[in-house]
């Protein structure tokens, strides 16, 4: 469907943490109620799940600074960096954890969808 409608948001108390074990992840500071919108944003692309990880690595190149940065810090399964302290979700990626930002490879790119694209059944794998 069209996306073009859609307001980012972030609501306040949620912060980017380092889990002891687990990497990095999104947490919850405050109390929120049953159904209280958390964030909101447009998706980078959407394709079907087979494709989807080379329609974001031929995208990279069209993204802004701050696009292709939390491209890159998206969980691939693999052991992450630690973050020195939290960051509020909407300062994501901060000046303190900011890396250079470089283009994901496509090997990583599938690795970073397998781990993180929402699925609206198993994947295609568990069928064949």
């Amino acid at each position: 469907g069209d996306l073009s409608s859609v307001v980012p948001f972030v609501a306040e108390g949620l912060e980017v943490r380092s889990l002891s074990g687990k990497g990095r992840g999104v947490v919850a500071t405050v109390p929120f109620s049953v159904g209280q919108l958390l964030f909101a944003e447009r998706a980078l692309a959407c394709a079907p799940e087979r494709q989807l990880a080379q329609v974001l690595t031929d995208l990279q190149g069209s993204l802004g600074r701050d696009q292709q940065q939390q491209l890159g810090l998206m969980c691939d399964g693999s052991l992450q960096h630690d973050l020195p302290e939290p960051v509020a979700l909407d300062q994501w990626p901060s000046m303190q954890f900011s890396p250079g930002v470089t283009s994901v490879t496509l090997s990583r790119m599938e690795r970073i969808v397998k781990f993180n694209a929402y699925r609206c059944s198993p994947p295609l794998s568990e069928y064949t």
